[in-house]
């Protein structure tokens, strides 16, 4: 696994997760704001301080599927085939949720969203923390997703908890999002 920044802020934001804090990191194209989805509190501060619709649910993010399989009713053996064969990458699928997962991480729409990240940032958090992560894009609702530590000091300055320095993995748009069941794209990349 790449490191592309020290073990220290890895470990650091991984004891704010565990404390309930929200934390800011680079994802494939964007900083992310991330928490632990079982922390009601902490998910309702990523709620308030983007701005964002309770029913809009989030995306949850791991290093493995392993981490994540139990977020999911499960697929047919062929369909988890496909969709495992696409991660780690910057493929985010929409799955039928499971039936304990809170509604605050789903938004009670009866789907959520899951990626297994190849960015290196998120491998690290997601490995040393062994539990999946919320992660939405680091802007209020209506402004666009911060690119740079400066822009997330900016729309966020003391409202989060900590801040992961480190590059964007490449990509020019946020990941693109697809149907599960269907294989529909919801949203390109």
């Amino acid at each position: 696994m790449q490191r592309i920044c020290d073990y220290f802020q890895i470990e650091a934001a991984v004891e704010i997760i565990r404390r309930g804090g929200v934390i800011a990191y680079p994802t494939e194209a964007v900083y992310g704001l991330g928490c632990d989805p079982l922390s009601k509190n902490a998910v309702k501060k990523i709620l308030e301080i983007k701005g964002r619709d309770t029913h809009k649910g989030f995306i949850l993010i791991s290093h493995s599927f392993d981490i994540l399989r139990s977020w999911i009713q499960p697929l047919s053996r062929s369909r988890m085939d496909l969709i495992v064969s696409t991660w780690p990458g910057p493929i985010t699928w929409v799955f039928p949720v499971a039936d304990w997962v809170p509604a605050w991480v789903h938004g009670g729409r009866g789907s959520i969203a899951l990626r297994v990240s190849a960015h290196p940032v998120v491998m690290q958090l997601s490995a040393l923390y062994q539990h999946a992560l919320i992660s939405t894009s680091a802007n209020p609702q209506d402004k666009p997703p911060a690119k740079t530590v400066e822009e997330v000091k900016h729309y966020f300055n003391q409202s989060i908890d900590y801040l992961i320095e480190g590059p964007l993995g490449g990509l020019s748009n946020p990941t693109e999002i697809r149907d599960a069941v269907s294989n529909e794209i919801i949203r390109t990349s």
